[in-house]
């Protein structure tokens, strides 16, 4: 969530973030709101152009989105919003009126926690580790392949969006050794009915997913059966249906049968599954692009 640029960060963050805003390339203020129903219908009154009223995202947040907001929609947002808004506009940060997106997300540690923490390849891997059971910071390291210290921080960061579990402690060398879990929902990533996500929400997890993809796929034992599928089609809805219904139950059978890394009988794996429907045309695109045969 955007504050005054040092606020909460370190000074050469802060640093950073001010060169962009003073720049004007940043191209959305992102704030976090009690009320967004409530926000949603101030802003829209001062005039604002509206890109999205609110709704309930995928990954659980509602938000909504506006562009061109006048300067009389600046004293509208109570609290920090109003005071972040009149900072940046003081110190000659950001044009009035704010030419970029607005965005005002509900308050809710949890969903963005999530977001955050998947939102790198090391972290989909622990919690791929931590699935076929639990594991010290220092057995994760040594598996990963880095620093105790490493894990030990990323581990955290799971453990405090509330994706992975303490699993107790375990007596070692004369010690004892913290022990992490990650128990999966397969299912909850799967988006709900009229909620598409929103790409500005999910791109860095998205983009942790491709890198990740790509690291495991140079893996890839051809030998052993597989399958690799891509496709953007139009079916029926029951069909859709019956499609997301059966990869889940797969991707459940899977996680369920997840065993410690080099467990007698058992071989690496990959699994990565993106099922969504799609808008028939973009979301920043009031039609489809008309039709054409040159390549």
């Amino acid at each position: 969530m955007l504050s005054v640029p040092h606020a909460g960060r370190s000074q050469a963050d802060g640093d950073a973030l001010q060169e962009l805003l003073t720049k004007r390339v940043l191209p959305m203020l992102v704030f976090r709101s009690d009320d967004v129903d409530a926000t949603f219908k101030k802003v829209r009154a001062s005039g604002a152009e509206v890109l999205q009223e609110p709704v309930d995202q995928a990954w659980d947040p509602r938000d909504c989105a506006f562009r061109r907001v006048t300067p009389s929609a600046w004293r509208r947002p109570p609290g920090l919003i109003q005071a972040t808004v009149t900072h940046l506009a003081n110190n000659h940060l950001i044009k009035r009126p704010f030419g970029g997106c607005l965005v005002f997300m509900a308050a809710s540690s949890r969903s963005l926690g999530h977001m955050r923490a998947l939102a790198h390849p090391l972290r989909l891997r622990m919690l791929s580790l931590l699935t076929g059971g639990p594991s010290s910071a220092a057995e994760v390291a040594r598996e990963l392949g880095v620093s105790q210290a490493n894990a030990s921080y990323h581990l955290r960061q799971l453990l405090g969006a509330g994706l992975i579990d303490d699993a107790g402690e375990l007596a070692v060398r004369g010690g004892r050794a913290r022990m992490y879990r990650h128990l999966p929902d397969p299912g909850a990533s799967v988006h709900e009915e009229g909620t598409p996500p929103s790409v500005e929400g999910t791109a860095a997890v998205v983009e942790a997913l491709i890198a990740e993809l790509r690291r495991r796929y140079a893996m890839a034992d051809h030998s052993v059966r597989g399958n690799l599928t891509d496709a953007e089609l139009w079916v029926d809805p029951e069909v859709w249906a019956q499609t997301v219904t059966a990869v889940t139950d797969a991707s459940h059978a899977l996680h369920a049968a997840a065993r410690p890394p080099r467990t007698d009988g058992t071989i690496p794996v990959n699994m990565t599954s993106a099922l969504f429907a799609m808008r028939t045309s973009p979301p920043d695109s009031a039609h489809p692009e008309p039709h054409s045969d040159t390549p």
